[in-house]
């Protein structure tokens, strides 16, 4: 079940929740030639190397993840400037090991972050870092923190 309201769609029970369902951006801070931008998304992120399921379930998951992204950020990534620095935090109850589990819960943010700002996520002029917070019960979301170099 789809449900429409404020030019956003989301799926009632996959990674978008009704009580959550806008992007916050947290104020832009400017610091000599630095500009730092945070988004508050609320999607939730599972362990895509641990995960047992069928092919299209994965499949589904991913490109919904994606979408998400691309509505909840469309339009605030148009200027930025490179280099830069993408940081990706996951936010959730449980902590994920720091080696594959962490990045690879984010690859389908980090895709749709990559598209958006016109490049391919192996670009050297980007450099993506992952994070972990622990949330609360039933907390689920990701910060992605854009760190520009080089700005007046």
């Amino acid at each position: 079940m789809h449900v429409f309201g404020a030019d956003l769609v989301f799926n009632m029970g996959n990674t978008l929740s009704p009580a959550f369902s806008f992007a916050t951006q947290i104020p832009d801070v400017s610091i000599r030639g630095m500009r730092v931008r945070t988004f508050h998304l609320p999607i939730r992120t599972i362990s895509e190397n641990n995960a047992r399921e069928h092919w299209r379930s994965r499949h589904s998951r991913r490109k919904k993840q994606r979408e998400d992204v691309t509505l909840l950020l469309k339009g605030k990534l148009d200027d930025v400037t490179f280099p830069c620095i993408v940081l990706l935090c996951r936010i959730a109850p449980r902590r994920l090991d720091t080696g594959d589990n962490d990045a690879g819960s984010q690859k389908s943010c980090r895709d749709a972050i990559a598209k958006l700002l016109g490049i391919d996520d192996r670009d050297e002029r980007v450099t993506w870092k992952y994070d972990q917070k622990r949330g609360g019960v039933r907390e689920y979301a990701v910060e992605v923190t854009v760190k520009e170099f080089g700005v007046d």
